[in-house]
């Protein structure tokens, strides 16, 4: 489903004032329908966006790529940092989104966080 700016906007709004009051920090990536998601926080704040999100009709396809434990935040400061990517932005982040679950392997989770990562020290 592809999201009008509109559509994107008022997700966001939302996002960010349910994080707010949850204590849920992270980003989220949009490109052609599809969405890359990093959410950071108590676990059971995080287990309730995942939980949302896995219901929200308009959201097909979830796919938990990565959940650890970390010393510190890596979008800490973000309630929900957030970037629409052109096609060329997105070439890195392509193969995840095409992943399918059964075949995600450890590999492709580092690769995933050094990509975030890197997403990250950018949009400082």
């Amino acid at each position: 489903m592809l999201f009008a700016e509109t559509e994107l906007v008022e997700l966001l709004r939302k996002s960010r004032a349910n994080n707010e009051r949850d204590g849920v920090s992270g980003m989220l990536l949009y490109q052609g329908g599809n969405f890359i998601q990093v959410l950071e926080g108590p676990v059971e704040a995080v287990d309730r966006v995942l939980a949302r999100v896995e219901k929200d009709p308009r959201h097909r396809g979830v796919i938990l790529m990565s959940r650890r434990t970390v010393a510190e935040r890596e979008f800490g400061e973000w309630s929900m940092g957030f970037a629409t990517m052109t096609a060329d932005e997105i070439a890195g982040f392509s193969g995840f989104m095409r992943i399918v679950p059964a075949t995600l392997d450890p590999v492709d989770s580092r690769r995933a966080h050094k990509l975030l990562a890197g997403f990250r020290a950018r949009m400082r």
